[in-house]
Order: C-alpha cells, then sequence, then structure tokens
C-alpha cells in the first residue's frame, strides 16, 4: 500500500453528551461523547477512497415521564448526590418534574454539571416549548460561564435531526467557541469540514492543525483522521511514529477505522516493519466489529499460518462473514473451499451458490472461474451453456481470457449455435490483447485459411507471440511455416530450434519432424540416434505414422545407437506424460480438453492480497 492508497475518510459517527441515566423508569440521556462504539464500520473501498464531510450524529435519547415509587431513599437526594447518580448512569427513582425542580436553580445559574444534566432531560423530541427554552437557557448560562461542552451540546442542539445544520446558522457560533476553548469534538467538526471543502495549501494546513490539536485532546476519532494525513503528509509533514501513535490509541478504544489502519500498516510493512502476529490481533478486533475487509484479510492469515497457526475451520468461518456482508471476494474464497472440502464439508452446489453470487455481482475473476468449472464438471456437473453465458459476461468487461473461451465455443459450437465467423471476433478480441491461446488458434487458421484468409505471414505473426509466451502448439506453427517456405540450412536450423522446444513439451506432430530432421541431418547434426529416440518417444504418445519410421530406422541402427537411443528416449522429453497430453489436448473443443493444463481452472487468488497462492 503506497502514501497514495491511505485514507481519505470523513468523521467516524459517535456518541454525544451526558453519560446515561435513568430516571424513573425511563432513560433520560445519552448524551456523552463515546467513540468507542461506533455503529457503522467502512469498508476497505470507502477506507481508501471516502471524502471528508460530516456523518450524522445519533439524537439524544431523551426522558420521559418517570412514575413516582412512593417514599424511596431517593425522595431526599440532595442535588449534588443527585448529580452524582446521574453522571454515573445509575437508576433515580425520582419523577422526572421533581429532577427539573432540583437541578434548575443551579443550571440556569451556569453551573455545567446541572446545566448539562438538566439539557439532557428537557430537550428534544417531546416538543415541548418550555422544556426547549429551559435546556437551551440552561446550556447557554454554562456556555457563557467558560463550559466549552456546554457550548458544543448547544451547537449540536440547534444543529437539528442528524446534525445537519451544525456548521452554518445558529449553531456554528457556539460551535466555534466550543473550539476556541480547545473542546476536542468541536475542533475535529470544523477541522473535517474545512477539509471537505476544496481550498488552498494553507487552508489544509490550517484545517489539520485544529484536527491535531483534536487528537492531541483526546479525540479517538480526530486521532485516527489525524494519523491518516500524518502518515500521507497532507497538510503536515509525515510523522510516522506520531500517526502510529494516534492510531493505537484510538485502536485501543475501539475504532474500528483505526483498527483496520493500523492492521494494514504492520501487514504490509511500509511505514514501519512488519509484525504479522501484532496486524493479525488488530485484524481479530476489527472483524470482530464488523469490519469486512478485517474479517476477509484474517481469514486469508488464518488460511496461510501467516501470524497465527494455520486453520481452516476458522478461516471458512471468517469468509463467511465477509461473504454476508457482500465481499466478491469472500464468495470466491469459500467457493474454493467448498470444492475442495478445506475447513467445510465438500459441497460442490455451496460451491456453485457462492461463485454464482460473487460473479452475479459482477466479479470478474468469479465469471472466468465459474466459466471454466462448467467446462470441466469436476466441482457441479458440467453445463456447456453456463460455461458460455459466464464467459460472455465476462467478455463484457474486456477479459482476454473469457473472449478466447467464448470463441471457443462459438467456433466449435458448444454451449452455443456455431457461428465460426463470431468465435473469430472473439479470438481477434482476446489476440489483441497478447493471449496466446488466442493467437495460437488464430494463427492455426490464417495458416490454413479457415474462416479468415489464408496468410502465412499473419499466421506466422501470431505464432511468433504465443511462442514468445511458451505455448509449444505456437513453436510447431512456426517451424512448419518455416519448413513450407524455405529449405536453407538457416531457416532449417530456425525451424528445428522450433520444433524441440515443442518436442520437449510433449508435442507428437514435433517430435516426429524432429527426429526426421536429425535422421537427415538437416538443420541438425546427423544423429540416428536422436532420429529414433524422437520418433520412439512420438509413438509413445500415440503417433502411429512415428512408429513406422521408427521400426524401419531401427533397422539401420547399430547395436551402439540402439543403446544410447534408448536411453535418450528417457530424457529428451522434458515434462511428464500427464503434462504431455495436456499440451497435446489444449486446443480440443471445450469439455474435450480436460488434459489442457492450466487453462482449465486457475489457483486460487489471495483476494485479501492480490496475489496467486
Amino acid at each position: 500500500m503506497g502514501l497514495g492508497l491511505l485514507p481519505r475518510l470523513g468523521p467516524v459517527p459517535e456518541s454525544r453528551g451526558l453519560p446515561v441515566a435513568r430516571v424513573g423508569d425511563c432513560r433520560c440521556g445519552e448524551l456523552v461523547a463515546v467513540a468507542t462504539a461506533l455503529a457503522t464500520c467502512l469498508s476497505v473501498a470507502v477506507l481508501w477512497g471516502c471524502g471528508g464531510g460530516n456523518s450524522p450524529e445519533p439524537t439524544h435519547v431523551q426522558g420521559e415521564s418517570a412514575s413516582p415509587v412512593g417514599a424511596t431513599a431517593d425522595d431526599g437526594l440532595g442535588v449534588d448526590a443527585l448529580l452524582a447518580k446521574l453522571r454515573a448512569g445509575e437508576d433515580v427513582k425520582v419523577p422526572k418534574a421533581r429532577v427539573v425542580t432540583m437541578l434548575s436553580p443551579r443550571a440556569l445559574a451556569g453551573d455545567e454539571p446541572a446545566a448539562l444534566a438538566l439539557a439532557s432531560i428537557v430537550l428534544g423530541e417531546t416538543g415541548v416549548p418550555e422544556d426547549t427554552k429551559l435546556g437551551e437557557a440552561a446550556l447557554r448560562a454554562a456556555a457563557e460561564r467558560g463550559s466549552s461542552e456546554a457550548a458544543y451540546q448547544l451547537a449540536l442542539h440547534f444543529a437539528g435531526e442528524g446534525g445537519a445544520g451544525l456548521l452554518s446558522g445558529t449553531a456554528l457560533p457556539w460551535l466555534q467557541m466550543a473550539a476556541d476553548r480547545g473542546h476536542a469534538a468541536a475542533l475535529r467538526r470544523l477541522a473535517l469540514h474545512q477539509l471537505s471543502v476544496p481550498g488552498d495549501a494553507a487552508a489544509s494546513q490550517h484545517a489539520t492543525a485544529l484536527l491535531l490539536r483534536a487528537a492531541d485532546g483526546g479525540d479517538s476519532v480526530a486521532q485516527f483522521q489525524a494519523a491518516a494525513r500524518l502518515l500521507r503528509g497532507e497538510g503536515v509533514a509525515s510523522d510516522i511514529p506520531r500517526a502510529l501513535g494516534f492510531l493505537q490509541q484510538a485502536a485501543k478504544v475501539d475504532v474500528l477505522e483505526a483498527q483496520l489502519l493500523l492492521a494494514v500498516t504492520l501487514d504490509e510493512g511500509v511505514f514501519t516493519d512488519r509484525d504479522a502476529a501484532t496486524a493479525f490481533g488488530w485484524y481479530l478486533l476489527a472483524a470482530s466489529g464488523g469490519n469486512a475487509h478485517a474479517q476477509l484479510r484474517l481469514a486469508q492469515m488464518y488460511m496461510d499460518g501467516d501470524g497465527a497457526m494455520p486453520d481452516s475451520v476458522q478461516a471458512s468461518i471468517w469468509f463467511a462473514r465477509a461473504a454476508e456482508q457482500g465481499s466478491n471476494d469472500a464468495d470466491m474464497a469459500l467457493g474454493m473451499l467448498y470444492s475442495d472440502g478445506q475447513g467445510v464439508a465438500q459441497d460442490g452446489a455451496a460451491a456453485e451458490r457462492h461463485l454464482k453470487r460473487a460473479a452475479g455481482r459482477g466479479d470478474l475473476e468469479a465469471q472466468v472461474l465459474l466459466g471454466r468449472l462448467y467446462q470441466i464438471g469436476d466441482v457441479f456437473p458440467a453445463n456447456m451453456r453456463e460455461a458460455a453465458f459466464w464467459f460472455a459476461e465476462a467478455s463484457k468487461q474486456g477479459d482476454r481470457d473469457a473472449q478466447y473461451e467464448l470463441g471457443r465455443h462459438y467456433t466449435h459450437g458448444i454451449g452455443l449455435p456455431r457461428d465460426p465467423v463470431e468465435g473469430v471476433k472473439y479470438f481477434e478480441a482476446a489476440a489483441k490483447q497478447s493471449n496466446a491461446d488466442a493467437c495460437t488458434a488464430l494463427g492455426y487458421m490464417y495458416e490454413l485459411g479457415i474462416v479468415v484468409p489464408k496468410s502465412a505471414a499473419e499466421a506466422r505473426r501470431l505464432y511468433l507471440i504465443a511462442a514468445a509466451d511458451s505455448i509449444p502448439d505456437a513453436s510447431y506453427g512456426v517451424a512448419r511455416l518455416l519448413m513450407a517456405n524455405n529449405q536453407s540450412s538457416v531457416v532449417m536450423a530456425e525451424a528445428a530450434e522450433h520444433l524441440r522446444f515443442a518436442a520437449q513439451l510433449g508435442l507428437d506432430g514435433a517430435q516426429l519432424e524432429i527426429g526426421r530432421l536429425f535422421a537427415q541431418g538437416n538443420g541438425v547434426t546427423f544423429d540416428r540416434a536422436q532420429a529414433y529416440a524422437w520418433m520412439n518417444i512420438a509413438a509413445g504418445n500415440g503417433n502411429g505414422q512415428a512408429a513406422r519410421e521408427r521400426d524401419q530406422l531401427q533397422r539401420l541402427l547399430s547395436q551402439a545407437e540402439q543403446e544410447q537411443a534408448e536411453e535418450l528416449s528417457l530424457t529428451l522429453q522434458l515434462v511428464t506424460a500427464e503434462e504431455a497430453q495436456a499440451n497435446r489436448f489444449r486446443y480440443r473443443p471445450p469439455g474435450q480438453d480436460r488434459a489442457g493444463g492450466d487453462k482449465s481452472i486457475v489457483a486460487p487468488r489471495d483476494r485479501a492480497k492480490g496475489r496467486r497462492r
């Protein structure tokens, strides 16, 4: 993760105001800032991309009329004892009207605890004008006597439902007053508002300075935001130690985004030494809090034994939680786990369901993988119509592998009506993106004039592109074109090199041809033992003509040549019999290429980290 990928976030939702207290049998206020309980957590896409701004604040939980509980010990409470119970969030068995009467004199005189407690009881959704006026008057009196919290609460009150008017009208002067007095949440609010409005470097620096003051004042949300700017060096000189310090402070009080950013920083080792075990711990906290990206990465770490002991069962659990939140990567991973029976019972239907869910949401890799699995039919039943459908969906996104596969379906009329012309269109689209298989298929069509005009030059151009990607059929094609057009020793030597490569990878036709060249000394040194060995290998790969020519050549070999040829037969082919068959079957019609090598199914990608396992 580079500097450009660090988060650009708006504020994390918060609670506000006084501690939760109960008057009678009802909650009367939830007005203390509690950034430790986040209402939502951002996905990794939002984490790295969201702009500034202000999130709506939760509304007050207002007091309601309490039913007297007769003569209780609380009836004789003094104001100080009452305030202590309210601050501690304890039940207060006193009617609401009596509490208001007890608190009002001190609150209207500007006593901060009394004013905040009274406001938490009388302001809000009741809509009683007298209550509203009383609460506003109490907060105003405390604010004018220097209470930054009263000024901030008054700003929130005037901002209205969701805090929409916090930065304008009647609310803004009170917010500014609270900020001027060092109120951390007010400083953060002003800072994030300024950062949300495009401005010059000076404005960015001023806003960042406010944010840093809020962070230093203990505002956990500001600590997270400030850390992000310190890491990026935005509006302030980059300061990695200070940024990590803020992140740790915010993470310790359960700011999920801070936990996630700290985990990513330690996981990637960009700004500090990599520490997988500590990163795992922070991912676990963020994942437990519901962050989908943390759940995904945690699952991958369990799979890989990275920062923790390998545990595919735990991995499947966290993948499932991330999938429930719409993570395509998690659905992809679950599809692979169910197909392999790893961490879960093997279940082809479940694998199909998870892959389809990701593919249906437009996940390109899921669409391509689903198409290939439908071709193969060993995880869930083969279905060429479904395979063609998902390759078509992936082709719409420009995927070259899907374009090639869709071209095969059209060309052979499997899962779709046969339409070679349409197939060529998809081969050409894939070839333009240098898909080696598409180049090979098109090269063959140009070599023989199938559907397209015959052109040795175009065939060779396409074959060479694919040969550079180590496709044996393409090298064999180049050799055929060379041998057909020019028999000079230089050209034949070049052809022999292409034949040798294709022969070493198991193509029986190339093995026969290179054997013939050795038997003739054409483009290579005359060597009957090698000639016999290559023909013998080709015969073992099912080439009947090679078997006949081998038997004819055998009569010409000396005993020493015969022994040498038998030894060479065991070493010249550089791949296993299974791999050789895969290369020979590579261009069979879909569904008939089960030995078709790595194009049948890809290794599952570590979707949380973007790399192959």
